[in-house]
């Protein structure tokens, strides 16, 4: 594992092939303050306290005269708008001002008529190394423009690098190029073991910290943790009160990097399933049982088909995402804090609390009785053919898909709240 200010350093010498134009900053200054632009400046003194680490890893050690070549660093960062995908219609606009924005700005850099070093490719991104013409070996001008799904990000450096130099740096950023540049510089050559986990019998499971689990619902109990072999030691599998509960424990190492961590995992039963910060459930197969309960938070994450012969009880929050194929009697659901609900399936009674910016989907979701609460800029859409009970308030809205014979409703339409149907 390598400390942070080692990342810091790939962090900014992956980067190292951009270079100081007057054209180039007139760009940057240009867009600074536009809309879902973000710009950083880094300056020379930064790059001296670099310089003087304690760099032990003899990969590190190669690019770490590059410093004292450093002016300064800009970046711009486009991000793409991303939103629920039932709320494309109201995104049209700023999609199509994001894609106008982006071109002028790739056009801007086109027009600078800079060649094209190298471009190094990975699942997740694309590199190209950009410079204008070379003095005596030396490049005054240099660039780095990176493409994902979701962002552009260009970067560039204030400083002469030589073509050995441009060389290290094209080898040292492919060998990070299978991680988003921006969020985290690290490479690594482990390849994973899979370590069977011994563990006693269980029809729940709570998962935190990261961790991605895979459920099939089989015949037996079985844990299966698939990761590097040096960071098994963290991943801590136990059973308490018949609930799975799978974390990761650093026993006090900072920085601790596990990538690639999945958890398979299978048992007879699964009825309370439980993610907490940034972890993920997945569900293999149709998980079958008489009652369910899903709790969410923490951007945590929870896909899987369910058929559920009674009750299902669903909680969602903190910007946590619920995306599930569900077939029960009865839905209580209760969403807050910029979470995102989406149901496809059907129940005989539903009953939504939506709050806090939430989002509930159940368009698809085909129920007979629904009770719907919606407040404080929440969104809800509710399928339901027989009664619909609705109290909407605080720029809230919700939409309805049937015709119910009995609508019953409380809308505060001087909070800006709404009620409609859709078709």
């Amino acid at each position: 594992m390598k400390k942070f200010s080692i990342i810091l350093v790939l962090f900014f010498l992956s980067t190292n092939i951009f270079g100081q134009s007057e054209k180039i900053n007139q760009l940057f200054t240009q867009y600074q303050d536009a809309q879902g632009v973000t710009t950083i400046k880094i300056a020379k003194p930064m790059f001296g306290m670099l310089n003087k680490l304690n760099i032990g890893d003899s990969e590190l050690k190669k690019i770490k005269p590059l410093l004292k070549k450093i002016q300064g660093l800009n970046i711009m960062i486009m991000e793409k708008p991303t939103f629920p995908a039932d709320l494309a219609a109201e995104n049209v606009v700023p999609l199509q001002n994001y894609e106008t924005q982006r071109s002028a700005i790739l056009s801007a850099i086109s027009n600078l008529k800079y060649e094209e070093l190298v471009t190094v490719n990975s699942r997740d991104n694309k590199i190209k190394f950009l410079a204008s013409d070379a003095t005596d070996g030396i490049f005054n001008d240099l660039l780095l423009n990176i493409t994902t799904n979701d962002n552009t990000i260009l970067m560039m450096l204030d400083g002469k690098i030589s073509m050995d130099d441009v060389s290290n740096l094209i080898e040292e950023t492919k060998n990070v190029t299978a991680l988003n540049p921006i969020s985290s510089i690290n490479s690594t050559t482990q390849q994973n073991t899979a370590s069977v986990r011994k563990v006693s019998a269980f029809d729940g499971i709570e998962v935190s910290t990261g961790v991605s689990v895979k459920f099939t619902q089989a015949a037996n109990h079985s844990v299966v943790v698939d990761v590097e072999p040096d960071k098994l030691q963290y991943v801590i599998t136990e059973v308490e009160n018949n609930v799975l509960k799978i974390f990761i424990r650093n026993n006090g190492v900072k920085n601790l990097n596990i990538r690639n961590l999945i958890v398979k995992v299978s048992s007879p039963k699964m009825n309370r399933i439980v993610t907490k910060s940034g972890a993920s459930f997945q569900a293999m197969n149709t998980i079958k049982d008489r009652a369910l309960a899903i709790e969410a938070s923490s951007g945590s994450r929870v896909d899987g088909d369910f058929d559920i012969s009674s009750s299902s009880a669903i909680e969602s929050t903190s910007g946590s995402t619920i995306k599930m194929k569900l077939q029960t009697g009865s839905v209580a659901l209760d969403a807050s804090s910029g979470s995102f609900v989406r149901l496809n399936g059907s129940a005989d009674n539903v009953a939504y609390s939506v709050t806090s910016g939430a989002t509930l989907d159940g368009a698809n979701f085909a129920t007979k009785k629904a009770t719907v609460s919606a407040s404080s800029g929440s969104s809800v859409k509710v399928n339901v053919s027989d009664a619909l009970t609705a109290s909407v308030s605080s720029a809230a809205s919700v939409q309805y898909k049937g015709n119910p014979s009995s609508i019953v409703t409380d809308v505060k339409k001087i909070t800006g709240a709404s009620l409609t149907q859709i078709n």
